[in-house]
């Protein structure tokens, strides 16, 4: 699927400075730090859009990490572990394909433990399961699923199928009773996706799904309407949480204490409503 690109001239300038820091430095300084943390929007030639600081607070909020192990299947330069706790009880992992994000994820986090490589390849191999995961996976991507072993997803059409195989690895990385975020476009909720909503709703609980507007990705150049699923991992309470479903599009601006501020009234909705 090819989703509508919106350039914003300023925003693709910085990122292209940032990148540029990089390339020239090996360590950065916090002022570097702040900027390339800010600014750097990954390769998009990669369909590298990275997520907006308020949906990663949102995300880890819900996700609500006191300690354990936490993996980002597809950590781009690390956004979605700015607001996971640092400290001893809570171990980081990210995997990331494109060297470059990988080396600036290592560079702005470096508690993190990036491996740069093809996460879905490693579906078989994953030596450990996961407290929790958070994702951003990538959207659209057209993915051989003949090149990898593992996946039961593999009958979505093959230009959109990168979000599906992402969301199955996620929750293949889950403990039993492990919870993931997964920020995915809207149309996964389509019929061409339905084999998805099937296979999470087979394997645990739909916890909330959070509609955001296609304003979110505004800094990353892309316009589209997302979401976000919120899941628990079970083997014996499959499909037995009524799923709430919150939408934020006319609420969710360009203002990010602002979105910051509704995310925490987003958060104490969902758990009043887990309770």
């Amino acid at each position: 699927m090819n989703y509508p690109i919106n350039f914003n001239s300023r925003s693709e300038k910085l990122s292209k400075i940032s990148r540029r820091l990089i390339r020239n430095n090996t360590t950065l300084n916090d002022r570097q730090r702040k900027f390339v943390k800010r600014y750097y929007n990954g390769r998009q030639l990669l369909r590298g859009f990275y997520t907006d600081f308020a949906v990663s607070y949102l995300m880890a909020m819900l996700l609500d990490v006191k300690k354990g192990n936490v993996l980002d299947t597809s950590c781009g330069s690390g956004r979605l572990f700015e607001y996971i706790p640092s400290n001893c009880e809570v171990q980081k992992y990210g995997f990331e394909i494109d060297p470059e994000s990988s080396k600036i994820c290592k560079l702005l986090y470096p508690d993190v433990n990036i491996e740069n490589c093809d996460a879905l390849a490693k579906i078989n191999r994953i030596s450990q399961k996961f407290n929790y995961v958070i994702a951003n996976p990538p959207w659209g991507l057209q993915v051989n699923t003949e090149n990898y072993n593992g996946y039961s997803l593999t009958n979505i059409p093959t230009k959109n199928n990168s979000t599906a195989l992402f969301i199955e690895l996620g929750i293949h990385s889950l403990v039993d009773g492990g919870r993931g975020i997964f920020l995915v476009p809207k149309s996964l909720f389509t019929n061409e996706f339905k084999d998805v909503i099937k296979y999470m709703e087979s394997n645990g609980n739909v916890l909330a799904i959070i509609e955001l507007p296609s304003s979110a990705f505004y800094n990353s150049n892309i316009m589209v309407e997302s979401c976000l699923i919120y899941y628990e991992k079970s083997k014996d309470k499959i499909n037995q949480i009524k799923t709430i479903t919150i939408s934020l599009v006319n609420e969710w601006t360009k203002n990010e204490e602002e979105n910051k501020r509704l995310a925490l009234e987003v958060v104490k909705e969902v758990k009043n409503h887990l309770r």
